[in-house]
C-alpha cells in the first residue's frame, strides 16, 4: 500500500510538450504586444501543435489562443478601417472647407482609439489569464 502511495504516474511526454508549447505560445502573445510578428509565430505554432493534445484539457489552451488571436486581428482590421474613413474625412472636409463635416473625422478618431484600447485591454488579459490558467493546470475559462 505504501508502494502505491510513493509511486507517482508520469505525465506522457506529448501532454508535457503541448504544456511546454501553449505556454511559449502565451509568451509569444504578450510579446507580441510589442513586436507584432510574434503573434503570428503564436497563432501558427498553435495551428501546427494542437492536434498532438486533442481530447485533452490542454486543447483548450489552444482554441482559446486561437481565437484571441483571431477576434483582435479582426477587431483591429475594423478600427484601423474606421481610422481610414476619418482619415478621408478629414481629407475631404478640409479641402470642400464644410465646417458640419469637420466633427465627423473627430468622432471616428474617438471610435478608433476606444476600440483599440478595448481590444488590447481583452488581448492582454485572455492572454494572461490563459497562461495563469495554464500554469495551474485548468482549461483557461
Amino acid at each position: 500500500m505504501d508502494e502505491q502511495k510513493d509511486s507517482v504516474t508520469p505525465v506522457p511526454l506529448y501532454l508535457e510538450e503541448g504544456k511546454d508549447i501553449a505556454t511559449v505560445c502565451y509568451a509569444l502573445m504578450l510579446f507580441g504586444v510589442v513586436f507584432t510578428p510574434l503573434v503570428f509565430v503564436a497563432v501558427v505554432l498553435c495551428y501546427l501543435k494542437r492536434s498532438k493534445v486533442k481530447g485533452h484539457w490542454l486543447y483548450s489552451h489552444y482554441a482559446w489562443q486561437i481565437k484571441t488571436i483571431w477576434v483582435t486581428l479582426c477587431v483591429s482590421a475594423i478600427a484601423f478601417s474606421v481610422f481610414g474613413i476619418a482619415l478621408v474625412s478629414a481629407i475631404s472636409a478640409r479641402s470642400d472647407g464644410g465646417v458640419s463635416e469637420s466633427i465627423l473625422p473627430a468622432v471616428l478618431g474617438v471610435a478608433f482609439f476606444l476600440m483599440m484600447a478595448a481590444v488590447f485591454v481583452w488581448y492582454v488579459y485572455r492572454s494572461g489569464m490563459g497562461w495563469y490558467r495554464l500554469h495551474k493546470g485548468r482549461p483557461p475559462y
